[in-house]
């Protein structure tokens, strides 16, 4: 074997390694209140904070090359509003769980501050699935973002604003 087919025989078996690196869209509200409104399961809107350990979430979405499961769930409360045809309402504290999900080695998750949250609901049961691509929380939301989900809620117009 020459020396130039030993090279070609590394490029190429080094070129058939598994990307490294994970790439998602950008998410943004009205992408993911489509997505929400078109799945078979039922979605709540909330706006506010969700307290939870932080600490938890972080150990919870560390994750190695070599993951077969999702990471545990965490329970947080919600303080809020929850998003209704005739705008955002306060409502109750709510206990909701934090689902991180993962893509290979990334995982999602969550920090604190106030989020806009598609949330799944199953009875009386409230789940934030945290993809590592994200789409689900959305962080600060402005006056603007509340606008455009209440908008897509309403039926009146559904459409993210182009940068």
């Amino acid at each position: 074997m020459t020396f130039r087919s030993i090279v070609l025989a590394l490029i190429i078996a080094t070129s058939a390694s598994p990307a490294t690196a994970l790439s998602c869209l950008r998410p943004d509200i009205a992408s993911s209140f489509d997505r929400a409104a078109q799945a078979e399961e039922s979605y709540v809107i909330l706006h506010g904070q969700f307290d939870f350990d932080g600490g938890a979430m972080a150990g919870a979405t560390m994750t190695d090359n070599n993951r077969t499961d999702d990471p545990a769930s965490l329970p947080a409360i919600f303080t809020g509003q929850m998003l209704t045809p005739d705008g955002f309402s306060d409502v109750p504290d709510q206990m909701v769980t934090l689902q991180s999900t993962c893509a290979g080695p990334w995982c999602g998750g969550m920090g604190p501050g106030v989020k806009l949250a598609f949330v799944q609901q199953i009875g009386s049961d409230l789940i934030l699935y945290l993809g590592a691509c994200g789409g689900n929380a959305f962080d600060d939301p402005t006056p603007a973002d509340l606008d455009l989900v209440t908008s897509c809620l309403r039926g009146v117009g559904c459409a993210s604003p182009q940068p």
